[in-house]
This record gives structure tokens, C-alpha cells and sequence, in this order.
């Protein structure tokens, strides 16, 4: 190795390779046994270690090959929970930097995303995830801090300034809902399930003719343990479109086939609709 591998002793990072002294040299196999030792000291929690595909130096009299790999061991990860039960969040899924990507910041966030999501499914929504890493000895602790915080349901949803699609059009949108036995995770507010809830809406809006509407921000109302979610829209004006004209059609039923396409003479107008009602158009001539 080009550089030292404390802790641990160079014979036992050999033991992971299958191209071992003596045997005949393969440059695929060094460059899998390189892949193959990262995964390894990564699973021993050093999730930054870096092993990359040796250096060959060559011995013509003897027809031998010294092989160097290039190694970087990085510090081990150790990982201290309060809040939350270790176990538990490794179970579910919601440390991915223990697993065969290694560790980096971005995992970290991710961890925060995914254990405050899985605090919010169980009706946790005020939940706060704090983390913190501090390097000694050879060792990068990092600490998760969890204050689950209150249990709430979400009674209602409500909207404001829907004066023209009502809101029997915009709830079938929602991935969020009040509490109902046939719809799992109901009664529970998620706040990445809710952003994107305010995007599906956007785009519903903006796909309708309303491209200058606003969706959000959403407003929470805690009443005792009871969640109460308002999301104002404002509409704007609507682009419609008022008369729709076709050219050289000759063998089709275009009364049938202009009740198929997303653009319709009074509807909504967007400039994603032409590009989807020309793939109808084509489709049907294909026919």
C-alpha cells in the first residue's frame, strides 16, 4: 500500500483480495480486489476510505509484478444517537451512510430528510433533528439529536382563493388528507409529502391556463393536539383556448378525436398541451 493503514495491519487488508502473492497477475482482478477492499473497510465504518486500482511496476527477469494500491483509510464513523433507537432507524432504512456508498455531508442530509419523514408519519410533525461531528483519536463521531416532540392528527384541510376550479378538482391532487381508515398514512402531515403536494397543484394550475397563479405557502394551525392545514391559492387570470383548427385531416373522426386531446375550444391553455395533443394527433394517424 502507499500509505500506512493504521489501524489495521497490511497482512489483514490483503487477506480481502483474491489476487494474492505467487498467483498468476490479472489487471481485472487488482482492480476488483480494490473495489472489493473499499467495500470491506467501509462496512467496518470507515465510510470514507478510498482504495483505487493499483500501480504496476514490472520485472522482466523475473516475469513478476509488484502491485501498489493507492489507500486512504480515513477515520472510522461512529455514530451516537439520542432521541431514537439506533436500531430502530437503521432497520427502517434511514442511515443510508452505513451502508455500501460510504459517508459524505450529503448522506448525513439525507439522514436528517429521511428520520424526520419517518418522525412525521407517525404524527410527530413539529419533529426537529439536529446533527453534530466532532474528529478525535482517529474516529469521526457523529451525533444524532431527536426531539420527537407531540403526536397530532390532521383534521382538516381547507382552501382559500379557489374561485374558479373548486376544491372537489384540487383534493384528488393530495397526497395529504385527513384521517381515513381506507387510506394509509392518512391523518398525518408529512412536510416533504405537503411541498410536493403545493408542486402538483402549481403545475395543475399552470397546465389549466393559470400561469401566473400562486400555490402557498401552506399555513399549519395547531389546535391542541389537532392539526388544521390551509393552503392559499391565488389565481390570476386564465389563458383559454377559443378556437381550435384542423388542416388536412382527411381520414379521421375528428369530432371523436377532439374530445381525446388535452386542449379543448373554451379550455385552459399551456404551450405543454400543444406538444401533448400533436403525440395524441400522431398516434391516432399511426392507427
Amino acid at each position: 500500500f502507499d500509505k500506512p493503514v493504521a489501524p489495521f495491519q497490511p497482512a489483514q487488508l490483503i487477506k480481502q483480495f483474491r489476487l494474492l502473492p505467487g498467483k498468476p497477475f490479472s489487471r481485472r482482478v487488482g482492480g476488483e480486489d480494490a473495489e472489493r477492499l473499499q467495500d470491506w473497510l467501509i462496512r467496518q465504518h470507515y465510510g470514507q476510505a478510498r482504495v483505487d486500482p493499483p500501480h504496476e511496476d514490472r520485472e522482466t527477469p523475473g516475469n513478476t509484478v509488484k502491485l501498489t494500491y493507492p489507500i486512504t483509510i480515513g477515520p472510522k464513523i461512529v455514530l451516537v444517537v439520542h432521541g431514537a433507537e439506533e436500531g430502530k432507524l437503521r432497520r427502517e432504512g434511514l442511515l443510508p451512510f452505513f451502508g455500501e456508498s460510504g459517508f459524505d455531508e450529503a448522506l448525513v442530509l439525507q439522514a436528517q430528510g429521511r428520520i424526520k419523514t419517518w418522525f412525521q408519519q407517525q404524527g410527530h410533525y413539529d419533529v426537529r433533528v439536529d446533527t453534530d461531528e466532532q474528529r478525535t483519536d482517529g474516529q469521526l463521531v457523529l451525533t444524532f439529536t431527536i426531539v420527537p416532540g407531540p403526536v397530532y392528527t390532521l383534521r382538516q384541510i381547507a382552501f382559500q382563493g379557489n374561485a374558479e376550479i373548486p376544491e372537489a378538482k384540487l383534493r384528488p391532487l393530495l397526497k395529504t388528507s385527513e384521517p381515513n381508515l381506507l387510506r394509509r398514512g392518512s391523518g398525518r402531515l408529512v412536510q416533504s409529502d405537503l411541498d410536493a403536494d403545493l408542486e402538483n397543484l402549481q403545475r395543475y394550475y399552470a397546465l389549466s391556463g393559470y400561469t401566473q397563479a400562486a400555490v402557498g405557502p401552506a399555513q399549519v394551525d395547531r389546535r391542541g393536539q389537532d392539526l388544521r392545514l390551509v393552503i392559499p391559492i391565488q389565481e390570476g387570470p386564465r389563458q383559454r383556448v377559443v378556437k381550435m383548427d384542423f388542416q388536412g385531416v382527411t381520414s379521421l373522426d375528428l369530432a371523436a378525436l377532439r374530445k381525446q386531446l388535452p386542449l379543448q375550444e373554451g379550455g385552459g391553455f399551456h404551450p405543454v398541451q400543444i406538444g401533448r395533443a400533436q403525440s395524441e394527433l400522431q398516434s391516432h394517424h399511426d392507427l
